[in-house]
Order: C-alpha cells, then sequence, then structure tokens
C-alpha cells in the first residue's frame, strides 16, 4: 500500500512539474493603419509580464536570441520594405 501511496505521489508531482514549464509571458496584439487603397502599415505590440525580457530584431551575432516577425505568404497580401523598432 505504501508503494502504492509513493507512486501516485509522485505521478502528480511530475504531471504538476511539466504543466508549470509552459510559459507565455508575451502577449502579442496588432493593429493596422491604412496608409493608401492599397497599402496599410501593421502595428505589432508585445506586452511583457514583469521579470521577462523581449530583445530587439537586429541584435548582432553571438548575443541574445532576436527577436523574429515571420509573415505568412499570402495572394491577398505582399510584404513592402522590412520591420522596424520604435
Amino acid at each position: 500500500m505504501k508503494k502504492i501511496t509513493t507512486i501516485i505521489t509522485v505521478l502528480i508531482l511530475f504531471a504538476l512539474q511539466s504543466k508549470s514549464q509552459i510559459l507565455q509571458p508575451v502577449k502579442w496584439s496588432y493593429a493596422a493603419k491604412k496608409t493608401s487603397a492599397t497599402e496599410a502599415v501593421v502595428f505589432i505590440k508585445a506586452t511583457i509580464d514583469a521579470g521577462w525580457h523581449v530583445y530587439s530584431q537586429f541584435v548582432k551575432d553571438g548575443g541574445p536570441v532576436k527577436t523574429t516577425i515571420d509573415f505568412t505568404p499570402s495572394n491577398t497580401f505582399a510584404m513592402v520594405g522590412k520591420t522596424t523598432e520604435p
């Protein structure tokens, strides 16, 4: 009986630990502003939980992991230019 209780306790603790590893400290939002009949500027905003950081897209090699923004190709739009940061 003691073995079964120990095994169940270990399995419960393992399940709790594995769930706690899924962190999402950054919430992303976006908006678009039309600049002409065929073009718009897309604004992307990151809201970051306290104690976390997001690094620039333009960090030199050998530094921290850069933020990357990928646009999935589509027949309805095309990316003009490159992303910028404020």
